[in-house]
């Protein structure tokens, strides 16, 4: 048996102002039209296959898990607590800062090694050390200071910094730290270069992440994802793990459960760059949607289970493909 759960969170959500159009009414999405107007509609708490990209969206997962990965230095030893510390831009107007993101940065590996250096350079006991691992992604070895509680990244982009700063018992230790970090960046070298070349300034960290986080059942043989949070999780339950690749051939698969979770969507609507997600649906309508479905009707895979929310699921077998009858809707038709 070959059962293929695909992730593309934000797909069937609302994701533009009310007065405008959704970005899908007008695309040609022939298969998926066609397989959720012919499949079942399940709840979440009617099946085995639960959203992962929640991990990411509630961002309870612990970071430590990440680390191990990238085998940062300190990540298998006790005595360390680990949060994910974001390279973040900050946009002022007059009245509040703003998240304003990190798609958009651009880091080499020399400025990668500054932005480490001048981080670092504040920890005059060595109470931290930070790590950076691309311009949307970086990690923070803690000795003390772990009684904390960060909101998650997803839910802070866009809002004002007060409203997202730390709570709780060692609250104050981050604060402080987040000013000294801001302080430090704002004049740094990186910085001067992106003014000259007009690229987004990194000029904050942005901490989230669980270190208290157990790690959760997953019930899957094989799991793609380009997200290292949802790569660690498949790690930490020891199930294999690659990424996305950019073409499927579905009749090459193994017998089991395939988990697909694409967390990139979930940035790039929350960032505003729906042309780049967009792109990225299309491009799964044509190279894993359509080819799945053609190995579903050879009966190659038994099953299609498609997640787009947190409540819904869509679940297509052959038994479904012969519903010629069902009138193909508009992607409009199935939007929350």
């Amino acid at each position: 048996m070959k059962h293929i759960v695909i992730e593309l969170p934000q797909f069937l959500n609302k994701v533009s102002h009310e007065s405008m159009g959704h970005p899908l009414e007008d695309v040609d999405l022939h298969c998926l039209k066609k397989m959720l107007s012919r499949c079942n509609r399940i709840k979440n708490t009617e099946t085995q296959s639960k959203p992962m990209f929640k991990f990411v969206e509630k961002g309870s997962f612990n970071p430590r898990w990440a680390a191990k990965m990238h085998q940062l230095s300190g990540a298998e030893q006790e005595g360390y607590f680990w949060f994910r510390a974001d390279p973040m831009e900050l946009q002022p107007d007059r009245i509040a800062v703003y998240l304003n993101g990190n798609l958009h940065l651009d880091l080499d590996d020399k400025e990668k090694k500054i932005l480490e250096d001048t981080i670092n350079s504040i920890s005059g006991d060595e109470e931290y050390q930070y790590f950076c691992i691309s311009s949307a992604e970086g990690y923070i070895r803690v000795k003390k200071h772990e009684h904390v509680k960060f909101t998650p990244l997803y839910e802070a982009i866009g809002r004002d910094q007060i409203q997202t700063f730390p709570s709780g018992v060692d609250a104050l230790f981050w604060k402080k730290l987040l000013t000294e970090i801001q302080m430090q960046l704002h004049g740094s070298s990186i910085n001067t270069q992106h003014i000259r070349k007009g690229s987004g300034l990194i000029n904050s960290l942005y901490f989230w992440g669980n270190c208290h986080t157990q790690t959760p059942l997953i019930h899957a043989d094989h799991i793609y994802s380009n997200s290292h949070i949802i790569q660690s999780i498949a790690e930490e339950n020891s199930i294999e793990f690659d990424p996305i690749p950019n073409k499927w051939d579905p009749e090459n698969l193994t017998k089991g459960t395939h988990h697909i979770v694409d967390t990139e969507l979930l940035w790039l609507v929350k960032q505003g760059l729906f042309s780049k997600w967009l792109e990225k649906i299309c491009h799964y309508e044509k190279y894993l949607i359509k080819p799945m479905i053609k190995s579903l009707k050879k009966k190659k895979i038994d099953s299609i289970t498609l997640i787009s929310d947190s409540d819904n699921q869509f679940h297509f077998t052959y038994k479904h493909a012969l519903r010629f009858w069902r009138m193909t809707k508009n992607i409009s038709e199935f939007i929350d």
